[in-house]
């Protein structure tokens, strides 16, 4: 349950990625459709064709880039072996701009499509035969087609690029991620659209130090790759990463560690305490401390317990200490009684404190669910890892902080809970009330905290969610308010699941149906996540709720792969 954000570091990156294509072998097919735009610009006196070769080859790139992000999230390609050939197209596009044989070879393969350009624009100059025609839309179809061109002969960057926006959690992210290096592309062929006649005299006093620039640009590009490798192995598909085959124990040391570490916050003392009396950092120095932000309805928080839980009957006779920060996302999680339900439940021994003002969240300077933040013995906060994975790297750490050995006994299980695991191109985690929620999509004009009658679209699109009778949105939550209103979603992913309770006396019985099909009826009482469905693989399916009784709130789905 991260919160959404967008990473500046993450979005410069692909515009500096963008911004190396103008001086690779790439640029060879648009040059001449670039300088036609600019020069045909400048007798015409038309400023803003230039613009509209930009929006025209940002659209065209960014359709086509995204389509493919979905193309490789539905074939349900693992993300490691994407990664592992984003790496390789780096490394491959970095070869051929150092080595002057291999560039030959890409330019020559490349000269179809640069003899289609040289004609495109000539054809497109003799059309713009008037002042009329020379215009922003004139721009615009002329960048959809340099789009076209450029698209497929940027080939290995462009792979990669489309696999960093596939192995992005946040749609947005990839979003961004894909206009900011279509952005960084384009910039610089801007320029020359603008300053044509500049450019063509700079080229030429340029030509001696072409290659000496494109072979520096490919050393910077196979050097990111490296110091990306440095950051981390990558895991291929069966690998475990925290299974040593050396029969040697080693002693473990500390990866990925902050780079400078800081003074642990402290835990607010206020709030109740489950498991084990208060406790504060200063108390636990001289003990290793594993600090995990969760929340009891959160399937990232869910997925994660699993793995702390074995930590702790692991390490904590050892020397660790975890101490779970259970702060709420919904009022219903304050309730002391729901979380001691959820942590007997859980199986949760280590001690948890409720978080219900968000104190120690703010101490922390907190922004997710789960989080963990890792204190060494001198109470120094030294590793943090927010969301789900990298259990090796973080118990590979607490070893390390222990002074502990790596034992191939002792290696985390591939543990695996009842919710699946994220997967890429499922359907995002979705709210239901208005304050935070997407995808709704019943026709009628939303009443915020009033009672309406809903109904179903004529369509519900993918990742969607749309209601049927009486029910009332608030803030956080959308309540039934009559027996047999209804709930459909449509969602792509293996597993469903929903956040949903009642405050009624008595439980409510929820009827599922899974694609027309009657598949099971739940019963709801307690506030908590209910799996709706789990389909036999990944895919695409209709889900539909209908309750018994008034009374049933419906907060959030998540979903599993």
């Amino acid at each position: 349950m991260i919160t959404p954000s967008i990473s500046p570091l993450t979005t410069l990156q692909a515009f500096l990625e963008g911004l190396a294509l103008i001086v690779s072998p790439c640029i060879l097919p648009v040059l001449p459709l670039i300088l036609s735009s600019s020069i045909s610009s400048q007798t015409s006196k038309s400023v803003l064709r230039p613009y509209g070769v930009l929006a025209g080859f940002v659209l065209t790139f960014s359709v086509f880039t995204l389509l493919s992000r979905q193309l490789v999230q539905y074939l349900g390609i693992q993300p490691q072996w994407l990664q592992v050939f984003a790496e390789a197209m780096l490394i491959l596009m970095g070869l051929i701009l150092c080595s002057e044989r291999l560039s030959d070879v890409f330019s020559r393969l490349m000269q179809p499509l640069a003899q289609w350009g040289q004609n495109l624009s000539s054809t497109l100059n003799r059309s713009n035969t008037n002042e009329k025609q020379d215009s922003f839309w004139t721009g615009f179809f002329l960048g959809g087609c340099i789009g076209l061109i450029w698209t497929p002969c940027a080939g290995p960057i462009l792979a990669s690029v489309i696999v960093q926006t596939a192995l992005e959690k946040s749609n947005e992210q990839s979003i961004v991620s894909v206009l900011a290096f279509a952005l960084g592309a384009e910039f610089p062929m801007l320029l020359i659209a603008r300053s044509s006649q500049w450019v063509l005299s700079w080229l030429t006093r340029a030509k001696e130090n072409s290659l000496m620039i494109r072979k520096l640009t490919g050393a910077v590009i196979l050097a990111t790759v490296l110091f990306t490798l440095q950051q981390g192995v990558i895991t291929l598909p069966g690998d475990n990463p925290s299974s040593s085959t050396s029969p040697t124990a080693q002693a473990a040391t500390l990866t990925g560690g902050l780079s400078s570490s800081y003074k642990a916050p402290e835990i607010d003392s206020s709030g109740s305490w489950i498991n084990s009396k208060p406790l504060s950092i200063s108390q636990l120095k001289g003990k290793v401390v594993l600090i995990d932000f969760w929340t009891y309805s959160c399937i990232n928080c869910l997925r994660t317990l699993p793995f702390i839980k074995q930590w702790y009957e692991r390490y904590h006779a050892q020397g660790l200490e975890i101490i779970g920060v259970h702060t709420p996302e919904f009022l219903f999680e304050q309730d002391i009684n729901n979380v001691r339900a959820a942590v007997s439940k859980q199986g949760v021994k280590y001690p948890v404190t409720l978080d219900n003002q968000y104190r120690t969240w703010r101490n922390f300077n907190n922004q997710y669910w789960p989080a963990h933040y890792l204190i060494n013995k001198e109470g120094q906060v030294v590793y943090t890892h927010f969301g789900e994975g990298a259990y090796d790297v973080t118990e590979n750490n607490i070893r390390a902080l222990l002074g502990l050995k790596i034992s191939n006994k002792e290696a985390s299980a591939n543990t695996r809970t009842a919710f699946g695991e994220a997967g890429i191109g499922q359907t995002p985690e979705t709210y239901l009330g208005y304050e935070k929620g997407s995808g709704f999509s019943s026709p009628e004009t939303l009443q915020r905290d009033k009672t309406q009658v809903f109904s179903y679209p004529s369509f519900l699109p993918v990742h969607a969610w749309a209601l049927s009778g009486k029910w009332e949105l608030q803030s956080e939550r959308s309540i039934a308010r009559q027996g047999k209103a209804a709930f459909r979603l449509n969602f792509y992913g293996k597993s469903a699941h929903m956040v949903m309770g009642t405050n009624a006396k008595k439980p409510i019985q929820v009827a599922i149906k899974v694609n027309g099909k009657p598949s099971q009826t739940l019963i709801v009482q307690d506030h908590k996540l209910y799996t709706l469905t789990t389909l036999p693989k990944v895919g695409n399916a209709q889900v539909d709720l209908e309750t018994s009784s008034p009374g049933l709130a419906i907060y959030a789905l998540t979903f599993g792969s």
